[in-house]
């Protein structure tokens, strides 16, 4: 049980880490023009905390709970546990279909908050992947205490 919290933690740790880190800027040393030419457009959310490193990052940690659910599940499953959703419970004892799709529900997560990004809504964007991490993060640490309870 201290190993999931322990786990779960760092894990937290690593993506706030990650978000916490503003991405510098470098400065030129050319000389800039003496005329410039402003054309205006409607600018994007700019924020640090909606840029797209940040938005790399949630997806990464996304991706990494998707990962960490497939063998937290699979070796419940192999350890005599169930699979409690019965949306999942299907795909759960078929290991290539639970990766299969694992790994579409990731792609699509990624080209959905950055198509998000790309028409002005940065900030659902990084609400959205927050939520996903945390709900996934929540399905971890279950699964962690289940394998845990089954040895």
């Amino acid at each position: 049980m201290r190993d999931v919290h322990r786990i779960l933690v760092v894990f937290i740790a690593l993506v706030i880490g990650v978000m916490a880190v503003p991405a510098a800027a470098q400065e030129s040393t050319a000389a800039e023009p003496s005329v410039s030419i402003v054309i205006e457009q409607p600018q994007p959310e700019s924020s640090a905390w909606t840029s797209k490193p940040v938005r790399i990052s949630l997806v990464a940690a996304f991706a990494a709970l998707q990962a960490l659910d497939v063998v937290t599940t699979t070796k419940a499953l192999r350890q005599g546990g169930y699979e409690a959703s019965p949306i999942v419970r299907g795909m759960a004892s078929r290991p290539a279909l639970f990766i299969s799709v694992k790994t579409v529900m990731t792609l699509w997560t990624l080209w959905q908050t950055e198509k998000m990004a790309k028409n002005g809504q940065a900030t659902g964007a990084v609400v959205s992947l927050v939520a996903a991490d945390a709900l996934y993060g929540v399905i971890v640490a279950r699964n962690f205490q289940i394998v845990n309870q089954l040895q």
